[in-house]
């Protein structure tokens, strides 16, 4: 009798999903805050739940500097777009690590590298700023210094996951 009652409670806490793993995203506010603290001279504007923010990284300091916007609604995966200078292919190849639009292919999802309980100032943004020293390290190479995880060729991020 004590198994049949523990299968039912059992079967009511499946489907009143306490399984399930809770998402925690960073509210919007504290994403700005922390953005805005640590690049002041970054361009933000935002709702309750979405950011855009733009601002420049220089990944070493022989680089070049690179304008760069993020976009982030929440629950979804950030993207991550070079503004300026413009991205550009090795003769007769195709710029690596990116989904369609030339967005940044910074991290795996399959292994859930980011989520929204991080925050994007210390995630998205050195991640973006590695990104951007092995593309110039491939441009000079040819040789991608980065991961070496596949991803949909050209293939988008899904909006609304991460």
């Amino acid at each position: 009798q004590s198994a049949l009652l523990f299968r039912r409670i059992l079967g009511m806490a499946r489907r009143s999903n306490f399984f399930k793993k809770k998402s925690s995203n960073l509210s919007i506010p504290l994403q700005v805050n922390q953005l805005r603290s640590r690049f002041p001279d970054s361009k933000i504007s935002f709702t309750s739940k979405t950011l855009q923010w733009t601002g420049q990284l220089q990944p070493t300091p022989l680089s070049r500097k690179y304008t760069i916007k993020i976009s982030y609604t929440l629950g979804s995966r950030p993207t991550v777009v070079v503004l300026e200078p413009k991205l550009e292919s090795r003769p007769g190849e195709n710029l690596p690590h990116v989904f369609t639009g030339d967005n940044l292919c910074l991290f795996e999802k399959l292994y859930v590298e980011w989520s929204g309980a991080m925050l994007i100032a210390e995630s998205i943004v050195p991640w973006s700023s590695a990104w951007l020293a092995y593309y110039e390290i491939w441009r000079a190479t040819g040789f991608w210094s980065g991961s070496k995880a596949s991803h949909p060729i050209g293939g988008s991020p899904k909006s609304g996951q991460q």
